[in-house]
């Protein structure tokens, strides 16, 4: 008996629905039924993918098949070494031939000649496609012909594209043009190892239109680029909470287009001075983790101070001690700091500025007068990751009773001795 007659459509989809794409697939030889069932249901075949992986002798029999299929495909992945001159004319006018409700669309290809059959080909799904993954090699020749093609086709919006990436080598920004009508994207990544002039405008666009963005993921040469253009405007609709970024440059255009966003901040290298005050004007900053300023010199009260910062880390060894205490005057409300190191000044100035400090972790620990009790009253975990042993045989030497919390802390803490043999 075929239980597929027997039982409900529904219940036959939700009891096959444990079976991976690989196995569902496996199973449809069992017989014409089980083939058509499979093949018909969209949530099944949500589980498949159809691997195009193949060379010029076998495109003829995927086309053959898939035009006898009545398989709803809706995940399609295409990968071939053989360059899109041979191959994607050919994939083209297979897929061309039938209506697919194709939300996953995977290209791995080698060489963009034919670049107007690769576009003219993702424009298919242009209505159904939710997701668009694309790795693309290009060659110098190749691109020329990209600038030649692109100006005949229109621009589609991709109405249901939420995740867009592109690893690609070779493209120049103007390939981004295609999706700059794309207003509903959750997800964007790019990276990019073209060379040459580039304009990063497109990728601008992109970003200015959609609102709901959650993720964007960019290299760092092309994003250098979009920072330091004084021509572009960065208005992004979208609310960047958290901004980490690890290169060299001014970041006053994303300050600015995030000014009232930024919450959580890290940053690896600032060499400008006007980057470090913005920073202390942002409204609703919370964590700051700054590493490498670069000699900034920041005399006293020229920072703004910041009510909204809780947890600041400052992991910068060469730091002028006048920038350090101008950022300690900045920040009274911080619950949590690190410091890589600091002096006897420096410490009293904490202590006295940061009222509110629960949590204190420092680099390196040495050369300091800790005889003061009142010294960080609210003190609730200290973490010193080097103590110098002269300073340790010194904490030591205080009767218990004398020791204020802050050095017991200390001496509790995990510690890596410094002189230690």
């Amino acid at each position: 008996m075929n239980f597929l007659n027997v039982l409900p459509f529904e219940i036959n989809e939700l009891i096959f629905h444990h079976l991976s794409g690989t196995k569902l697939i496996e199973i449809t030889s069992v017989s014409k039924e089980w083939n058509k069932f499979i093949g018909e249901s969209k949530y099944l075949m949500k589980n498949v993918k159809i691997n195009v992986n193949v060379d010029l002798k076998r495109i003829s029999n995927l086309k053959e098949a898939l035009e006898k299929s009545t398989r709803k495909y809706q995940h399609i992945e295409i990968n071939s070494k053989l360059g899109t001159e041979v191959m994607i004319p050919k994939i083209f006018e297979i897929f061309k031939s039938k209506s697919y409700n194709v939300k996953t669309l995977n290209i791995d290809f080698f060489g963009l000649s034919g670049f107007k059959n690769l576009i003219g080909f993702i424009e298919l799904f242009n209505e159904t496609v939710e997701e668009m993954y694309l790795d693309i090699i290009t060659t110098k020749k190749q691109l020329e012909e990209l600038h030649n093609e692109n100006e005949i086709f229109d621009y589609k919006e991709f109405p249901k594209l939420k995740i867009l990436r592109v690893m690609n080598f070779g493209f120049d920004t103007d390939f981004y043009n295609f999706f700059t009508k794309c207003k509903n994207l959750v997800e964007f990544r790019i990276q990019s190892f073209s060379s040459g002039e580039r304009n990063p405008n497109s990728i601008v666009e992109i970003l200015h239109q959609n609102k709901n963005l959650k993720i964007f993921q960019i290299s760092l040469d092309i994003f250098q680029e979009i920072l330091e253009n004084e021509e572009i405007t960065l208005k992004f609709p979208f609310k960047l909470h958290t901004f980490e970024s690890s290169i060299s440059a001014n970041y006053q255009n994303i300050f600015t287009s995030q000014f009232d966003s930024i919450q959580n901040l890290k940053i690896s290298f600032i060499y400008c001075e006007e980057n470090l005050k913005t920073i202390f004007k942002l409204p609703n900053l919370k964590k700051l983790y700054l590493l490498n300023l670069e000699g900034l010199y920041i005399k006293k009260n020229q920072l703004n101070v910041s009510e909204s910062l809780e947890k600041l880390s400052i992991a910068d060894f060469f730091l002028k001690p006048t920038t350090l205490n101008s950022i300690i005057r900045s920040s009274p409300n911080i619950k949590d700091l690190f410091i890589y190191t600091m002096n006897q000044e420096t410490m009293k100035l904490v202590s006295r500025k940061m009222k509110q400090l629960e949590s204190l972790r420092i680099g390196l620990m040495k050369n300091l007068d800790l005889l003061d009790k009142k010294l960080f009253p609210k003190i609730k975990n200290v973490q010193v990751d080097v103590l110098d042993r002269s300073l340790e045989e010194q904490l030591n030497a205080i009767p218990f009773k004398k020791r204020s919390k802050f050095v017991s802390l200390i001496l509790a803490s995990k510690i890596i001795d410094s002189d230690s043999d």
